[in-house]
């Protein structure tokens, strides 16, 4: 595998080694990769496109890589990574998490050495779990303490939120572990994002590990030591590629040791109720360009959907075609007529959670909060019903079952099989009333991350909208294949790349932004 790594190292892709190594992959077989094989390893579609590239530019597979494709040699800096001594050092951009576990030391005293070894190889399993769900690497064990890399040794687009999500995952899982005293386990956790200086492997065995200094280690470990118990600190540079996604309070700044400057930090109290992943994580609207047949299809469906002849429009394309901002744009060209909207948002976090859009937008429209007491939930739920005119007596225990709500009344004794029938026939009834008044605009983002029992509800509703006024709009990538495409009612839209004279215009767009000073990169990804 070296001749892989080499020739990846001489095009700065050497961060993806180490997943191609895993899966089996080399020169050899490099050249029978398309892109979606290459989505599935990690790479970002900007490094898809560079590899692709590559590999059509020489037969990798029928030469050994000459003189000019290898790396500098160990030893000598490469002009890419800048750092003295660095030798072949990569410079990614990773969110490095730091978390540690609260009151060892002091529970040490207290406990015997074999039991307090267990409580920390158990809270050890527990943070390593939660980091390996979302695509993380455990770096370290420092005793009760764990360092973690998002964005290395595998890339991610989403780094951050990934690190936030799994930390949050740590609260949650770590807090069940349960003292010797009957209380709970507690941890602090400390994210930074920025750039590194990934080094050579150091050590042997089990000790052997990829070394990555500069600043951002440093700055997690910092807001470790700051946080409180059960709590998670986030760096300015992790807040601003999180957009709207989670609910953060500024906790002023901070005079941390090793900085010059008081440094700002965020604390994350919980994942954000948002509509849709797209407007929470872009910050700045950029003109939508070449899109006119599409967005014509599209007005002409919701026609037909506001007299009664309700339409479902899959709109497909790779990542960050645009399928976001079509969809975005007829929203923004609806937003005079009178008509209600219902937003479902797949997330690639979720798509083994059964009805997991459903659930996010029923809380959404019902107005419950977390902190809600189970009797204010209840009420609330049959304020919705109420608002649908939705007046079977069953439909109260079943949503309330749905969404974990506690219920005196029991819904009437059925099979497992009988209560998801009916609680998917009372969701397609919920959705379809909406439209009793106005027509409705309903948004199903993301499918190509769809769970099994949505699919099974959406095909529902597809059956169910001929004589209602209303229109579903999907969006997926062209891996996902509608089940409802052969219904008279259903149309299939596929976005193909822009023209040169349109790719123009989106740079322009694109160098107008940043000269405005919208300098955040996820503001101009169109999906």
């Amino acid at each position: 595998m070296s001749d892989l790594r080499d020739w990846l190292r001489g095009r700065n892709l050497e961060q993806y080694a180490d997943a191609f190594e895993a899966n089996d992959i080399d020169l050899d077989i490099l050249p029978d990769l398309d892109d979606h094989d290459l989505e599935q390893l990690g790479l970002s579609l900007g490094n898809r496109r560079r590899l692709l590239k590559a590999i059509a530019g020489r037969n990798i597979a029928a030469s050994p890589i000459s003189g000019q494709d290898k790396a500098p040699s160990p030893g000598k800096a490469s002009s890419a990574a800048g750092a003295p001594g660095s030798g072949d050092a990569e410079r990614p951009q990773v969110s490095v998490m730091f978390a540690d576990m609260v009151g060892s030391t002091a529970l040490s005293a207290k406990i015997d050495p074999e039991l307090l070894g267990g409580l920390i190889r158990r809270y050890q399993d527990a943070v390593a779990g939660a980091i390996g769900r979302y695509g993380g690497f455990v770096a370290k064990f420092m005793g009760d303490g764990v360092l973690a890399y998002f964005g290395f040794p595998r890339a991610f687009e989403d780094a951050a939120e990934r690190a936030v999500r799994a930390a949050i995952g740590i609260l949650s899982e770590v807090g069940a572990i349960e003292l010797p005293d009957g209380t709970r386990v507690q941890t602090r956790i400390g994210i930074a994002t920025g750039l590194v200086v990934v080094g050579e492997i150091i050590g042997t065995g089990s000790a052997q590990e990829r070394t990555i200094v500069g600043e951002t280690p440093n700055l997690a470990a910092r807001l470790q030591a700051l946080a409180s118990a059960d709590c998670i600190l986030i760096s300015e540079s992790t807040q601003k590629l999180l957009g709207g996604l989670f609910e953060l309070t500024h906790t002023g700044e901070h005079e941390l040791k090793g900085f010059s400057r008081p440094v700002p930090a965020w604390r994350v109290c919980g994942e954000a109720s948002v509509e849709s992943r797209f407007a929470a994580i872009r910050a700045r609207r950029l003109p939508l360009v070449g899109r006119a047949h599409e967005m014509g299809l599209l007005r002409e469906r919701w026609h037909l959907a506001r007299q009664g002849d309700g339409q479902i429009v899959t709109v497909t394309g790779e990542a960050g075609i645009g399928k976001s901002r079509v969809i975005e744009a007829l929203q923004q060209e609806l937003a005079a007529d009178a008509h209600a909207r219902i937003n479902l948002q797949c997330s690639p976090y979720h798509s083994d959670s059964a009805l997991y859009p459903v659930i996010q937008y029923l809380n959404r429209v019902a107005g419950l909060a977390p902190a809600d007491p189970s009797d204010v939930r209840t009420e609330k739920l049959r304020a919705l019903l109420g608002a649908r005119h939705v007046a079977d007596p069953a439909a109260l225990p079943l949503l309330a079952e749905l969404l974990s709500i506690p219920l005196a009344e029991a819904a009437p004794a059925a099979s497992p099989a009988q209560r998801k029938a009916a609680t998917l026939a009372l969701i397609v009834e919920i959705m379809t009333r909406t439209s009793d008044s106005d027509p409705v605009l309903t948004v199903l983002e993301d499918a190509h991350w769809i769970d099994a029992t949505t699919i099974e509800l959406m095909t529902r509703l597809a059956d169910s909208i001929a004589r209602a006024r209303l229109l579903v709009v999907v969006s997926a990538r062209p891996d996902f294949t509608p089940p409802w495409l052969s219904r008279p009612h259903a149309t299939l839209i596929t976005l193909g790349r822009l023209g040169r004279p349109e790719c123009v215009q989106v740079v322009a767009s694109v160098a107008a932004a940043w000269t405005d000073g919208g300098h955040d990169r996820r503001d101009h990804r169109q999906d």
